[in-house]
């Protein structure tokens, strides 16, 4: 099931996500936006299942991963912007992260994740890892929910970021 997280209503009921019939489809909005309210009227029958969560405080992550798990959703994953994903991060609702890292230099922009780290480097969040090569790009699979033992997941090569004197 795909669902779609709209908290103003602002995605147009046209879109593809709403249209294409590809997957069931949730379109969580906003009680308070006026186009989220017209969310139900305008994709009636075309198999998009609206829920309209009581104020924005509903879609903290957390929360949000809650009431997802009570419609049988017991499996999320999260694709969205850095904005999105450093707020399941920031509040402990991932398992897992999947990083994509392309040898493509865009300038500045919206950073892909942004959320409170530690001071020093030895402090810092050190997940097993697995990673695998799609062409030129690399993805970094980090489990969140495993020991921060920094060991790396099935055999993957170890040793990056343990360089002399990196948590001063």
């Amino acid at each position: 099931m795909r669902v779609v997280l709209d908290p103003h209503g602002r995605v147009p009921a046209t879109r593809q996500v709403f249209t294409d019939g590809a997957a069931p489809t949730l379109w969580v909005v906003g009680a308070g936006s006026e186009d989220g309210r017209a969310a139900a009227d305008a994709t009636a029958g075309t198999g998009v299942d609206v829920l309209v969560l009581p104020d924005t405080a509903a879609f903290a992550p957390r929360r949000l991963v809650h009431e997802l798990a009570r419609r049988g959703l017991g499996r999320v994953l999260v694709e969205g912007g850095g904005v999105t994903v450093s707020r399941f991060l920031h509040e402990g609702a991932l398992d897992r992260l999947y990083v994509t890292v392309a040898p493509v230099l865009i300038g500045d922009g919206v950073p892909g994740l942004a959320f409170p780290g530690p001071d020093v480097m030895r402090d810092a969040l050190r997940p097993p890892v697995r990673r695998a090569f799609l062409g030129e790009d690399t993805l970094f699979e980090l489990d969140l929910c495993a020991p921060q033992s920094g060991e790396p997941l099935d055999g993957e090569h170890g040793g990056t970021g343990e360089g002399g004197g990196e948590g001063e």
